[in-house]
């Protein structure tokens, strides 16, 4: 390869061919942007435009982002860099592009002026599926910690309550013989109470059982229908509405029943007394079963569909939920090779979805 700096005279230097050097930065993969003193952008090529969506000035990177200096520090710092020959970066940069928001690497850098009001080149890294790898790996490895700490409280914390429980029922029926109403209904607060902390340990340690998932062959639409059983004192009030289409589909395993119970429970608390509609429906799609359950109810906050999933984030008063229940869904739900995704209704109500793979009748 020939060095252009020595020994090729500029009229052989093929990068004097404008429709080459417009091929090569067309072709590199990261976006380039070309700006003027003002900030807006003379050239943009395709990798830049896919990221931007039809922006027309660098400043909507820093518009929507809530980590990083006003507009007028951040133009400041820029033309330093230029005027002085450096230049600038920014690490982890967030906005919102085309209704979702993107983590982007910039780096802003003088030019030569290639004409009149051009005299910045940025270079645009989408770090997004990088940032999301991160979140990933920073949720599994709570999840491991958690799995841990489960495992203690168990053998710490369950022989004793049972115990307690237990000598608790006992005094109860005792008390309750002797017509004794204020101990009676004291006892009663701190069965229910101690009923509560039972239930925290039971789903922690969902997180300490072993990874391996238990398949088989399994009936969704069955289980369904088991589910909205095992909650119809809470879906007393609502009106449901089946739409079944898998047709004796077998898939997931055993723990789908309680993916159900959990997602059903937490449509029938977030309807009004009064009653809303819980629509419960199966499809087919290529080899994959789709069960989807929405509900009427407020839906879910905006700033918070991104975390529902999360361990311990919870939108539930502090007696009514631990945060672990969609986590809980989550982790079985993947451990059958699935997906669940929630998303919100425009007229109202979420609705989450599940994916998971169709077996065959020698997959076990």
């Amino acid at each position: 390869m020939q060095d252009f700096k020595k020994g090729c005279c500029a009229a052989d230097n093929p990068l004097n061919d404008p429709q080459l050097c417009h091929s090569i930065i067309s072709s590199l993969p990261v976006g380039i942007l070309l700006i003027t003193r003002k900030f807006d952008i003379a050239f943009a090529n395709e990798p830049a435009n896919k990221i931007l969506g039809g922006a027309k000035t660098a400043k909507v990177f820093f518009g929507s982002d809530q980590h990083t200096q006003n507009w007028n520090v951040v133009e400041s710092r820029i033309r330093q860099a230029i005027d002085s020959g450096t230049s600038c970066a920014f690490d982890n940069i967030t906005f919102a592009s085309q209704g979702s928001v993107k983590f982007v690497h910039l780096n802003f850098s003088p030019l030569f002026q290639l004409r009149d009001g051009v005299d910045c080149l940025c270079t645009i890294e989408d770090r997004t599926d990088f940032a999301r790898m991160e979140q990933q790996l920073a949720n599994s490895q709570k999840l491991a910690a958690i799995g841990k700490m489960a495992a203690k409280v168990a053998h710490e914390l369950n022989n004793p309550m049972d115990g307690v429980l237990r000598y608790m029922s006992l005094a109860i029926r005792i008390i309750e013989s002797a017509g004794l109403e204020k101990p009676m209904e004291y006892l009663l607060n701190c069965k229910k109470a101690l009923l509560r902390m039972v239930q925290i340990i039971s789903e922690l340690l969902e997180y300490s059982r072993n990874p391996a998932a238990s398949y088989g062959q399994h009936d969704p639409e069955l289980m369904l229908e088991d589910a909205i059983k095992a909650n119809e004192v809470r879906l007393a009030p609502t009106k449901i509405i089946r739409e079944y289409s898998l047709k004796g589909t077998k898939t997931g395993g055993p723990n789908l029943f309680q993916v159900f119970c959990n997602l059903i429970k937490n449509s029938a608390e977030a309807m009004p007394q009064q009653g809303g509609r819980l629509t419960i429906s199966t499809a087919k799609h290529q080899n994959n079963a789709i069960i989807t359950i929405s509900d009427t109810g407020p839906g879910i906050a905006k700033e918070n569909i991104d975390k529902i999933f999360e361990p311990f984030f919870t939108t539930k008063a502090a007696s009514k939920g631990t945060g672990l229940g969609l986590a809980i869904c989550k982790d079985i739900v993947e451990r059958y090779n699935g997906t669940i995704t929630v998303k919100n209704h425009d007229h109202g109500g979420c609705e989450f979805t599940i994916t998971l793979p169709m077996r065959n009748q020698d997959q076990q």
